[in-house]
């Protein structure tokens, strides 16, 4: 699967924050839009 520009900007802002809430407020974006756009778990909790 290849990732779109606005998906790998997304990935980034949650490594960056540490969490989808903090990449959306970076990003401008609802939590919903972040969660839709990655499309995927990204941490595996355990």
């Amino acid at each position: 699967m290849a990732l779109s520009l606005r998906q790998v900007r997304y990935f980034i802002a949650v490594a960056e924050n540490g969490s989808v809430t903090g990449a959306a407020r970076q990003l401008s974006v609802s939590q919903s839009n972040v969660t839709e756009a990655l499309q995927t778990p990204l941490l595996a909790r355990g």
